[in-house]
């Protein structure tokens, strides 16, 4: 019998400066006093000057943003987090997140930095003691890991929050986004709006992740606590060197809130005006008497022939870019797609947004196993440009 604790693993494999002290004052330098006639002692002789002492700076020297990625052998997340604020200032387009910073090695950060990230707090020393507790999963819980990005929010709340510091695309909205916490006593799993196991990864269950997850997800978060060195991180990373989607770092948080209004395809209404809008006939649906259907078999191929046919639409997408768009269709009982549209659209393309109806108007689907007309809705959805998790594999 499945131990109910081992829900968050099925789930996810089934679904997819110090500053200084400040230099003392100088000591101010006596002038002579102005000539008079009644001077009663000669000045003190002034000593002949010697050599200038060094300038003393008021401040620390800011840290050269150039240098900022390097992290020497024995650095930690909490050094990478630290890094991650410097190196803003310093843009990159490395397709990548990390190289080096296998045990006993330096490691550079090439990962491209979110705008934010000059704001990210250092990550807790520790989170052993909250992700190994064991806590009852509560059907319906809105509770859990939270992802926390520039333009919204997954579900979750109340249990760890995980700041995103590398470009993240909203696909990461649309489907299963599997999450890897590193510390020092392994690597946990986990998925937005669940708890984790109470434990960490076993290694059979490595295996399974690289055979059955690496191919599916869109998006991949990675996250660790500050005390956790590189090289734990870089295991993390490895596991999922081969991954199809992209890869993001996310930073915890000391504390999480409750949970709060997360992001909906629902807020990107393609509204009626604009490009592949649905018309009101669309959205009202078909009445009961006309409306055909297909057993659950074929809503699932339907659903993977429209993903297929609309996948090169995303191809010049960039880093970060991509998300969802719902597309409605009207299909008769052959398994023609009669009227397709866009129903929501958060991508903020209208270019791939075309791509994706045009693409899916010439799609032939299987026919109906009720004959008449059916409402058929699915998500087209796009990770744009992916960032590997490492860059030496």
């Amino acid at each position: 019998m499945t131990h109910p604790r081992s829900i968050v693993v099925i789930a996810a494999l089934a679904v997819l400066a110090a500053c200084g002290t400040p230099p003392a004052p100088a000591t101010p330098i006596a002038t002579p006093a102005a000539s008079s006639a009644a001077v009663a002692a000669p000045p003190p002789a002034v000593p002949a000057p010697s050599a200038p002492a060094p300038a003393v700076s008021a401040l620390p020297p800011a840290p050269d943003p150039a240098k900022a990625r390097e992290l020497g052998a024995g650095a930690t997340f909490r050094d990478l987090v630290r890094a991650a604020r410097v190196a803003q200032a310093q843009p990159s387009t490395s397709p990548c997140l990390l190289r080096g910073g296998k045990a006993g090695q330096p490691a550079t950060l090439e990962a491209p930095i979110e705008s934010g990230a000059s704001t990210l707090v250092d990550p807790p020393a520790d989170l052993d003691a909250l992700l190994g507790e064991k806590r009852p999963h509560v059907a319906f819980s809105e509770e859990g890991m939270r992802i926390l990005t520039s333009w919204g929010s997954s579900q979750g709340g109340s249990y760890l929050d995980l700041m995103a510091f590398t470009p993240v695309s909203r696909a990461l909205a649309h489907s299963t986004t599997p999450i890897l916490i590193a510390t020092d006593k392994g690597i946990y799993l986990g998925i937005p709006g669940s708890h984790s196991d109470g434990r960490p990864l076993l290694p059979a269950e490595f295996d399974r992740i690289k055979t059955e997850l690496l191919p599916k997800a869109k998006v991949w978060v990675v996250a660790a606590e500050g005390d956790a060195p590189i090289a734990k991180l870089r295991e993390a990373l490895d596991l999922i060197a081969g991954a199809g989607g992209s890869v993001v770092l996310a930073s915890p948080l000391a504390s999480a809130s409750g949970p709060g209004k997360r992001s909906s395809r629902y807020d990107h209404r393609v509204n009626e005006g604009e490009p592949f809008a649905c018309s009101q006939a669309m959205k009202d649906g078909v009445a009961g008497n006309r409306a055909g259907e297909w057993n659950s078999n074929k809503v699932f191929k339907a659903g993977a022939m429209i993903e297929a046919a609309t996948a090169s639409c995303g191809d010049g997408l960039g880093v970060g870019a991509g998300g969802g768009i719902h597309v409605m269709m009207r299909v008769n009982t052959r398994g023609t797609i009669e009227e397709a549209c866009a129903e929501t659209d958060d991508t903020g393309n209208v270019a791939l947004r075309k791509c994706v109806i045009q693409e899916v108007r010439k799609v032939h689907l299987p026919k109906l196993d009720k004959p008449g007309i059916m409402s058929f809705g699915t998500a087209a959805v796009f990770r744009g440009k992916p960032v590997r998790a490492v860059c030496d594999p």
